[in-house]
């Protein structure tokens, strides 16, 4: 694919296949910014933390589920986006480490192929 035909790809998926699915992107990031502002002043003046990253993604996945329920890729991305979060947030120090990262992606490479066997 040459990125003149990714351009292409990329254009139909924002205009048409996205907004089908989950309503125009002006209201999906309006709600959006909303929750990511209650989950600011839920985490007071602490610093951001890999972690809160992770409940930045599943923040979509849920504003993406509410506007289509039936749509089950939301409920499943945000599940996995929330595991995340739970592993990260268990980092004792809630710093990074970049060991933690290898084992959490290899862990996810191996759910997804258990899934897909």
């Amino acid at each position: 694919m040459n990125r003149a035909e990714i351009l292409d790809t990329a254009r139909q998926i924002v205009t048409q296949d996205r907004n089908d699915t989950y309503g125009e992107p002006e209201d999906l990031f309006a709600a959006l910014h909303l929750v990511k502002r209650g989950l600011d002043m839920a985490r007071g003046g602490r610093a951001r933390i890999p972690a809160d990253d992770a409940l930045d993604l599943a923040a979509l996945k849920m504003v993406r589920a509410a506007y289509r329920p039936g749509h089950i890729d939301s409920a499943i991305d945000g599940a996995a986006y929330f595991a995340i979060f739970g592993e990260l947030a268990a980092v004792p120090d809630g710093t990074w480490r970049e060991n933690d990262y290898s084992r959490l992606r290899d862990t996810i490479i191996a759910n997804a192929a258990e899934v897909q066997a």
